[in-house]
């Protein structure tokens, strides 16, 4: 009797066990509720997920954004990119990640073939088209309509980076040498020639300095102005489908004749071929010279050395037969900011994307790194006076300057096409004719072979 008495007491006792535990909805996971506490708000339902939301919307995001230089990595702590981040974009967690310079491609690479490249990066323009398959396009984004050459920062047809900031070419003169002889910023190629030769003529200064020993230093010539011409940062690349690109009436040929006018004026004085680069910056700051062309670069090297700043105007280089055409000027893009194709969070790798380049983070991005703009109405509020005379030319239009496809650059290894190399040429009074004929007939035997 007593052993069945027990065995009822058992019973009853699990009985009672389970129904607690069906009544608490599960397998006692479940707290007791507070007198503070109701059983309704221990139960938040999970949000809901609008049309307008994608899932990635609706949970906390971390990205990890890659740098290479310790200098942007310091600046972005300065600037707080996590804080800002959080309070525009609720959810979303930034953290900077810093790589070494020389292995950030190759460590990108690895993690692209490893298929864990970040949501968001940046990269420099030359690495573009080796990630081009792990992009996503992003044309629809504001950033791309706010973009100072929209048009002329895609791949293959689609944006597959915005790029952040621009380097811009310059003339740079010495303005008392200009003030001595009444000279004014040239507007035309023709006055271009004519300040150089009005300066020559004087005997005193060597107009303009150019290094040419060096080769490279003939670039903003004999690189950059068949572009210039073309009106068209990526004309190397439609060189590539014509057999004879070099012919006269193309804008290689153009460029190439106004150069040689200037390379025929020898206003570069006695032995241009014997001097290099590094001599006609310390020449410029001497003021032995009138006129040195170079990159937004080269003013810090003339501030470095000492050059008295107040006496350094700059120009863009006047590629241009008369007043009344436009003042066309290369400018190289950088840092592309790029989504990988693979996120699982596409809306917020976007949403950050456009917080990069809004009103509450670029311009003082962009002040702080001395960077200049890509963005319509954004402007680099320290830029050097000499900057400003520059760009403030009514009528200029930029050029996103591009190295040219995969398809050139076969037919410039086959046909050993060296713009710098010609430039010379051109110094040392070879015939341009002769020069031409010879660049058509290798070009067009590499395309047909």
């Amino acid at each position: 009797m007593k052993n069945r008495t027990l065995g009822l007491i058992v019973a009853a006792m699990l009985l009672m066990t389970l129904l607690l535990g069906a009544c608490g909805g599960g397998a006692g996971t479940s707290p007791t509720p507070t007198p503070t506490e109701s059983n309704e708000t221990s139960a938040t339902p999970t949000p809901e997920v609008t049309p307008e939301q994608t899932p990635d919307q609706a949970v906390n995001v971390t990205f990890s954004i890659p740098v290479w230089s310790p200098d942007e990595y310091d600046r972005l702590a300065e600037l707080d990119l996590p804080g800002k981040v959080a309070a525009a974009i609720p959810g979303l967690t930034v953290e900077v990640e810093l790589l070494k310079d020389a292995e950030f491609e190759n460590d990108m690479k690895i993690r692209k073939n490893a298929g864990q490249l970040p949501d968001v990066f940046p990269l420099q323009g030359k690495w573009m088209t080796v990630f081009k398959e792990d992009l996503t396009p992003i044309d629809d984004l504001t950033a791309v309509q706010n973009h100072i050459v929209p048009d002329q920062i895609t791949i293959d047809g689609a944006v597959l980076g915005i790029p952040q900031s621009q380097f811009n070419e310059f003339v740079y003169y010495r303005k008392s040498i200009f003030a001595e002889y009444g000279l004014s910023v040239p507007t035309t190629w023709a006055d271009f020639i004519a300040a150089c030769q009005t300066i020559k003529d004087g005997k005193t200064y060597i107009p303009l300095l150019i290094g040419a020993k060096d080769e490279w230093p003939d670039y903003p010539y004999n690189e950059f102005m068949p572009s210039i011409v073309a009106k068209d940062g990526d004309y190397w690349s439609k060189m590539a489908d014509m057999d004879e690109p070099f012919a006269k009436g193309q804008p290689f040929y153009t460029a190439y004749e106004m150069i040689q006018r200037l390379y025929d004026a020898k206003v570069m004085g006695d032995d241009p071929l014997g001097i290099g680069w590094d001599q006609t910056v310390d020449m410029f700051v001497a003021k032995q010279g009138a006129i040195i062309a170079g990159g937004s670069w080269l003013l810090d090297t003339l501030k470095t050395k000492g050059i008295d700043l107040n006496d350094v105007g700059a120009f863009i280089l006047p590629v241009r037969e008369t007043a009344s055409e436009p003042l066309v000027t290369t400018s190289m893009l950088e840092t592309y900011w790029c989504i990988n194709n693979k996120t699982q969070h596409l809306d917020t790798a976007k949403q950050f994307i456009e917080f990069w380049f809004s009103d509450a983070w670029y311009p003082a991005y962009i002040n702080k790194a001395g960077l200049f703009p890509t963005i319509k109405g954004v402007k680099l509020e320290n830029a050097a006076p000499q900057f400003d005379e520059a760009l403030s030319t009514e009528g200029l239009q930029f050029i996103s300057y591009r190295d040219g496809s995969e398809a050139f650059m076969n037919l410039r290894n086959t046909t050993q096409f060296d713009v710098k190399k010609i430039g010379v040429a051109m110094i040392q009074k070879s015939d341009l004719d002769t020069i031409i004929a010879d660049l058509n007939s290798k070009w067009k035997a590499a395309r047909a072979g």
